[in-house]
């Protein structure tokens, strides 16, 4: 491996704590869709994790539906674009679970729970 690379990998070790904490936190919010409820409770956890890394937050929400809150983070000023896009609604839980499908239960270096693979986890990773 390169430097660069174990550089990279020291650095996410590090945020490893962090990063699963966040996810947790985004799967114990039930963002069930239909209804379309506690948006703007994922948005806002979001918005938080942005501004801690430095990035100047907006939120923006389509006039008919005011409740689908979008979150845009931006870093610096340059003309370099580097775009995440991602969902945190999630389809209602079905019968089967054996844990609570919103308790983000961490086992044995997994998070149980709605949202963990579409797509909480990959906001968080992002």
């Amino acid at each position: 491996m390169t430097p660069a690379e174990l550089a990279a990998i020291r650095q996410v070790d590090a945020l490893c704590d962090e990063l699963v904490g966040f996810t947790q936190a985004l799967v114990r919010v039930p963002s069930v869709n239909p209804p379309g409820d506690r948006y703007a409770e994922c948005a806002d956890l979001i918005a938080t994790q942005l501004r801690k890394f430095g990035y100047t937050v907006e939120h923006f929400a389509p006039t008919n539906q005011p409740d689908r809150v979008n979150v845009v983070g931006t870093l610096g000023q340059g003309r370099t674009v580097l775009h995440f896009n991602g969902h945190y609604d999630v389809v209602p839980a079905e019968n089967g679970w054996t844990v609570d499908p919103f308790s983000a239960i961490l086992r044995d270096g997994r998070i149980y729970g709605r949202g963990t693979c579409d797509q909480k986890a990959g906001i968080s990773a992002s």
